[in-house]
């Protein structure tokens, strides 16, 4: 029986088998194969089979060395290979693992970062607008400081005018009673004359400017008690 032209066939699992040059495999072996080589059968007849081999040779071989099926060896081969490459795939894909949860955490770690740096941002807002209600405040403060101090300057003038006008009033008081005693008769001989008038008027000014002294330095003092606790001394 003629097997098809040209059909694909691979040594058994055998260590080593020889091509010969003749159908009755006489001769020198013009190549010798391993085990799962693969050849090219050209023809087969009496338990003999014509083969190519990869390296280009033509020769004749025992038929029942031949096999459609892979062989073990060649099995265990592709077997190996494909681990091979799947370990291959595996540690290309821990490592693309490994670098994406690398990538992962340092997200999270910018979010966290942006996180933080969110709410340092708003207390950073939060404190500027706290300073600027009190720079308001302050400058509010300074300004009734301001007119505080202008107010106790004009009453503080206002009391040194109101005593300069009391000891001028003071020394018209005396001058005034002076003038009385000098008009009282010399000797007793003469009728007593009748006495003079008291002025009154000038001893009621007097009295009228002091309490009016005293009044106002008391509001003064009570005013910056109030609001600084005395009267400044520089």
């Amino acid at each position: 029986m003629k097997a098809a032209f040209a059909d694909s066939a691979y040594v058994t699992d055998q260590v080593s088998i020889a091509v010969f040059p003749k159908a009755d495999l006489s001769g020198e072996p013009v190549e010798r194969l391993l085990s799962g080589t693969p050849v090219e059968v050209l023809q087969t007849t009496d338990g003999v089979a014509e083969v190519k081999t990869g390296a280009g040779n033509s020769g004749w071989m025992r038929s029942d060395f031949l096999t459609s099926a892979l062989p073990a060896v060649v099995k265990l081969e592709q077997a190996e290979t494909e681990l091979r490459e799947a370990n291959m795939i595996l540690d290309a894909a821990d490592e693309k693992i490994a670098r994406l949860e690398k990538e992962q955490a340092a997200l999270k770690k910018q979010a966290e970062a942006a996180k933080e740096l969110g709410w340092m941002r708003a207390e950073l807002s939060k404190a500027r607008d706290k300073a600027a209600a009190l720079e308001k405040q302050l400058a509010s403060q300074q300004a009734e400081t301001s007119e505080v101090d202008q107010q106790a300057e004009t009453l503080e003038q206002r009391i040194a005018t109101l005593e300069t006008e009391n000891q001028d009033l003071q020394k018209r008081l005396g001058a005034v009673l002076m003038i009385s005693d000098d008009t009282q008769p010399a000797t007793r001989e003469q009728p007593p004359a009748a006495p003079a008038s008291f002025p009154w008027s000038a001893v009621a000014l007097v009295l009228g400017l002091a309490a009016g002294f005293a009044a106002g330095y008391y509001w003064l003092e009570r005013r910056l008690r109030q609001r600084f606790g005395g009267i400044k001394v520089y």
